[in-house]
């Protein structure tokens, strides 16, 4: 059975005008007027006069700044923010699209899609803006940098998770990180399983820890996974790819069947 991980780009917010309808692009258009322009200065004014950092704007709007200043307007403000970031991320500005991310998220944390770009940006993106800065810099010093972007992408997925309980997309978002970042196998097996066992889990999670697990040497316990999910596959959902996953666990019975 071939299994791979759906292709998850770098950064991308290209995506962001097809999920705003051109009403709520007007109204974000009047929300650059209003929204921003009452929360910044109360932002700045809790922070004493200086304005906060990410972080700091991001526990603000946790401690409800932000959301008594736009009541009803969170949605379509985080939208704004959104594009702020967008903004920030074209011109490569790290630490003012960082701000920007955090602030979308504290603001609205319930749609995915704050959650998981924010997290391929931090991951993916930021790793190679810093290198640009450090054209000569040893092999060594650029692992330390795309560790340390990993890590803050794995800890706003850990928020996600902390604020809005297990999430199947958040868990395979979180795999790839350890698989493509990190190189760590085993840690992206555990978290497809994490992502698989959920109502919501894409199929591919299932299949992809399995393989993950072969490729650690650890047969047994793919064989023992797929016959423990396979009873979820319906034969009549393609998608499920049930007959692919029969043929794969046949094929591990066989080859443990042979060894000694």
């Amino acid at each position: 059975m071939s299994c791979s991980i759906p292709h998850w780009p770098a950064g991308s917010f290209g995506a962001v005008n097809t999920d705003i309808s051109k009403y709520r692009l007007l109204a974000v258009a009047l929300l650059s007027v209003v929204g921003i322009g009452l929360l910044e200065p109360r932002l700045v004014a809790v922070g004493g006069g200086r304005e906060p950092s990410g972080r700091q704007w991001a526990a603000q709007a946790g401690h409800g700044v932000v959301l008594a200043t736009l009541g009803g307007w969170r949605t379509l403000t985080a939208d704004l923010v959104w594009l702020k970031a967008n903004l920030a991320w074209e011109n490569e500005e790290l630490a003012r699209t960082r701000t920007w991310l955090d602030l979308t998220v504290a603001i609205d944390e319930r749609p995915d899609y704050f959650w998981l770009n924010s997290s391929r940006i931090v991951a993916y993106d930021m790793p190679v803006w810093r290198g640009r800065n450090l054209p000569d810099a040893p092999l060594a010093l650029r692992e330390t940098i795309r560790e340390e972007q990993a890590q803050q992408a794995l800890a706003i997925l850990d928020r996600a998770v902390a604020e809005r309980g297990p999430n199947a997309a958040i868990y395979a978002e979180m795999a790839g990180i350890h698989w493509r970042v990190r190189q760590d196998p085993a840690r992206a097996a555990e978290f497809f399983r994490r992502a698989a066992e959920l109502p919501d889990a894409p199929f591919y999670a299932g299949r992809i820890h399995a393989e993950f697990l072969i490729s650690l040497g650890r047969k047994r316990e793919a064989r023992d996974w797929l016959r423990h999910w396979l009873p979820r596959l319906r034969a009549d959902d393609p998608e499920a790819r049930r007959s692919m996953v029969v043929a794969r666990l046949a094929e591990l019975e066989r080859e443990l069947a042979a060894q000694p």
